[in-house]
């Protein structure tokens, strides 16, 4: 006898040996026993999870001789030739292969013709690979077939389907299995093949089809043919402890000796997706129905050691590199490059040492060191370095002696500069802050502010080292008043004193660094304004920022000076089309 894999043996035959697809299957059952069964179906749903089966079932059961609650017999001739593939009542096109218009065509024109059964099946597999004119020649059937013929779509990919198409049809979506479900069929299909498995084995091969019952059984059939479960020394869990280090040579290290065993670096990529979709949800709370119970506790572990954000960024990196491995000549380079772009920030940083400027070498589990060891405290002097050092760009640092450590994320290296990196979570910037203003609070309490100082060096000392943008918007501001630690500033109107208090930190840092203790600022609207603006203000109108349009011009992104304001708002919305400019 001619041996044949265990997924075409064990097709189901019958609605109940469906797999996992019980609205599927009341359903169709329901439409049979009531004489309501559309003209058209469409089924939709994941690669083996019985799309082309329940087609054939129903077709079976639509000429079934001694049909029983909506079940086929399976025993009168009409089952046994449909079972047998060469009965008259079914006709099967996969449209992958027969996608053109004129074997569309050939299904339209004997259609009308009649057939042995009561009922002419057509089974259209893949249909969302038909042309667009195929697509179009079958509509007109598809929506008035003759009332002895019934269409069954089937598709892994409903939305390449014609709108048009799904509105004829009745949708019905089958989904993937859970894995409970799954390993007790498993266990049916080797008690009735003689195969004795071991609790391992099930959960191996349940884990490869990742709830496609087809794809399980192949797997099933791979280890019966290799006499047991293939020993894989590189596994997806070292590439995930890889990612969660932030080392990027383990990682690489662990690609290169898969793809060295034979793993396929795509299959390696979609098992890798998949154990970081389930670390995500798992994270979140959410416990996916195709993973083992023992299996989420060593989930959740690797969650935590990894953090929401490298998981969701290694995820959307994954997945794109999924994407471009289609098409790829090479799919290992493509994961390759992906893993260096999820992880080689990390390894420049490790390049040099941030105190002194010299080259250090880097190891494996270096990342972060940088981080701890970098920025250190020396007085309230010290301090405010480390934060105008966090958030300047291109500035030198200064030998640092050491002490308790001030924890920040680490900034990129270029040329031997620090460059500031913005920090991931808003919330240690704002304890490093608060750390360090209490610092220098507590360390110059006595120094006195007077308004005299701060109006003497605020043009001469504050503006010129503050960020393009932050200049521009407070080069309007006006010096009203000191009091104690606060200096008072007064902006031309309140919606630009509002975006002032978005980028008063910065000139709070500069502020604190010349006069060499903690300063807060006080944004206020001008009271000077006249009374037209004050009535629109009251109102609750918008007010236009009145900041002179030549202070952004030092802006490095600034328009030249002699557009105008027609073309600069041209450029903010591009493809716009101005109708009438007003001359």
């Amino acid at each position: 006898m001619v041996f044949q894999s265990l997924y075409r043996r064990f097709r189901p035959q019958t609605f109940n040996e469906v797999v996992g697809q019980e609205h599927l299957v009341n359903a169709l059952k329901n439409a049979i026993v009531e004489d309501r069964v559309g003209h058209a179906y469409l089924l939709s749903g994941p690669r083996g999870t019985g799309k082309t089966s329940t087609a054939r079932i129903l077709a079976k059961a639509l000429n079934c001789e001694q049909l029983d609650a909506g079940e086929p017999c399976g025993d009168c001739d009409s089952c046994v030739s449909i079972e047998n593939g060469s009965s008259m009542d079914l006709i099967e096109l996969d449209a992958a292969s027969n996608n053109r218009v004129e074997n569309v065509r050939d299904i339209t024109s004997n259609a009308a013709l009649g057939s042995p059964g009561r009922r002419k099946v057509y089974l259209l597999d893949e249909v969302h690979m038909l042309s667009t004119a195929a697509s179009n020649a079958l509509l007109k059937t598809l929506e008035e077939p003759p009332s002895h013929v019934v269409f069954i779509l089937a598709t892994t990919d409903p939305q390449k389907v014609l709108p048009t198409i799904r509105s004829r049809t009745q949708h019905i979506e089958l989904s993937l299995i859970n894995v409970d479900l799954l390993s007790l069929h498993v266990r049916n299909i080797a008690e009735r093949s003689e195969i004795t498995v071991s609790d391992e084995i099930v959960n191996y091969v349940v884990n490869r089809g990742m709830g496609s019952v087809r794809d399980t059984l192949s797997a099933l059939d791979q280890v019966v043919a290799a006499g047991g479960i293939p020993q894989e020394r590189v596994s997806v869990a070292e590439l995930i402890r890889a990612i969660a280090d932030k080392d990027l040579v383990a990682a690489m290290s662990a690609v290169a000796s898969a793809t060295a065993e034979g793993v396929e670096p795509r299959d390696f990529s979609e098992r890798t997706a998949r154990s970081l979709r389930d670390m995500f949800l798992i994270g979140a709370g959410v416990i996916p129905t195709q993973i083992f119970d023992d299996e989420v506790e060593a989930l959740r572990e690797s969650a935590v050691s990894m953090g929401r954000a490298l998981n969701v960024q290694a995820l959307e990196v994954i997945g794109s590199a999924l994407v471009d491995m289609r098409n790829a000549s090479d799919p290992r380079i493509i994961l390759d490059v992906a893993l260096v772009r999820l992880l080689g920030s990390h390894v420049e940083v490790t390049q040099l040492d941030v105190t002194t400027g010299s080259e250090v070498n880097p190891t494996p589990n270096a990342v972060g060191e940088v981080a701890k060891s970098g920025f250190v405290r020396k007085g309230a002097s010290a301090a405010r370095e480390a934060i105008s050092n966090a958030k300047s760009v291109s500035q030198k640092t200064e030998t640092l002696v050491e002490a308790p450590l001030i924890s920040i994320p680490p900034p990129p290296v270029v040329n031997a500069q620090i460059v500031a990196h913005p920090t991931e979570e808003p919330s240690q910037s704002e304890a490093l802050e608060k750390e360090c203003a209490d610092d220098l609070s507590s360390d110059d309490e006595g120094i006195a502010l007077s308004y005299a100082h701060i109006e003497q060096i605020w043009t001469k000392e504050i503006l010129p080292t503050l960020a393009p943008k932050v200049r521009a918007r407070f080069q309007a501001s006006r010096l009203v008043g000191v009091e104690g630690q606060t200096v008072i500033f007064a902006l031309p109107n309140p919606v630009h004193r509002e975006r002032c208090e978005q980028l008063k930190t910065e000139v709070e840092l500069a502020l604190s660094k010349v006069v060499g203790t903690s300063v807060l600022l006080s944004l206020e609207s001008s009271q000077e304004n006249d009374s037209n603006e004050s009535e629109k203000v009251a109102s609750g109108e918008n007010i236009i920022d009145q900041t002179d349009d030549s202070v952004f011009a030092e802006l490095e992104d600034a328009p030249p000076d002699n557009r105008t304001s027609v073309d600069r708002f041209q450029d903010a919305f591009p493809g716009a089309i101005v109708l009438d400019d007003g001359d």
